[in-house]
Parts: C-alpha cells; sequence; structure tokens
C-alpha cells in the first residue's frame, strides 16, 4: 500500500514541473516560429513552458497552438506576433487575470477557467483597440 502510494506521489511530482512557474506550455507548431523570452529568442517546440511576458511569433508558414494553466487554448496563425502580457491563476486566492496582446496577424483563442470565473479579468490588447472577453471563442486579426 505504501510503495503503491509512493509511486502515485512521485507520478504527480513528475507530471508538476510541466506547469511550475510557467503560464502554459506549447502543444503544436508547424513551420517557422519562436519564442522570445528576455531579449532571447527560441525555437518553438511542442512542450516548451511559457512564461509571462513571453512573446509568440511565427513566420510566412508558422502556427502555434498552446495552452495556458487554466485551461484556455490559443492558435497563433501565420506572420503573427502575439504577448502573454499578464496572467496570474489562483482561483483559490482570488487572483485571477488574463492579458494577451496582438501586435500583428491572427490568433483565435478558446476561453479557459479565468473568463468562466472572472470574465472581467480577460482582454487581448490590439493597436486599434481592446478586446473583452467573456468565455468564448473568438479570432483576432491584426493588419500590420
Amino acid at each position: 500500500m505504501v510503495w503503491k502510494m509512493g509511486c502515485a506521489f512521485a507520478a504527480l511530482l513528475l507530471a508538476a514541473p510541466a506547469w511550475a512557474g510557467s503560464v502554459g506550455t506549447i502543444k503544436t507548431v508547424t513551420g517557422e516560429a519562436h519564442v522570445q523570452r528576455g531579449g532571447q529568442n527560441m525555437a518553438a517546440a511542442p512542450g516548451l513552458a511559457l512564461e509571462q511576458s513571453d512573446a509568440i511569433v511565427t513566420g510566412n508558414d508558422g502556427s502555434v497552438g498552446l495552452t495556458l494553466r487554466d485551461n484556455t487554448t490559443l492558435s497563433v496563425g501565420p506572420r503573427t506576433s502575439m504577448g502573454l502580457d499578464e496572467f496570474d491563476f489562483e482561483p483559490a486566492a482570488g487572483n485571477m487575470k488574463l492579458v494577451t496582446s496582438v501586435a500583428r496577424g491572427t490568433m483565435m483563442m478558446t476561453s479557459g477557467t479565468i473568463a468562466k470565473l472572472a470574465p472581467e479579468k480577460v482582454s487581448v490588447v490590439t493597436k486599434s483597440g481592446t478586446i473583452g472577453v467573456r468565455g468564448t471563442r473568438f479570432v483576432a486579426s491584426v493588419e500590420e
């Protein structure tokens, strides 16, 4: 019995680092795509943990699918620059916020737990305005 519980606990510990200190994870990548973090570029790859203030940048043939800790999903299309500006997901403490920005290109969002529990705390910023998210799926397209 103790050994089985120990194995289950070990499995939980091994699974935890995927979210530990991150806001989400890249799930899919096609074509040219990278993540800008602290002035550095790194290749976008499935399993890469994302941090607050990361930017996802795709090339002419690039696309990236990612899932945030609150189960928000984002699909980033070709020739897009999208930032993960603010993310806070501690529902037990009442702390929830999601702010993304799209400088150019297209992004589709399917809202997760933050938008369901506190829709006023979710927004997408573009150069011509801000989209308030109220628990839905939508596409944002920003011309260069």
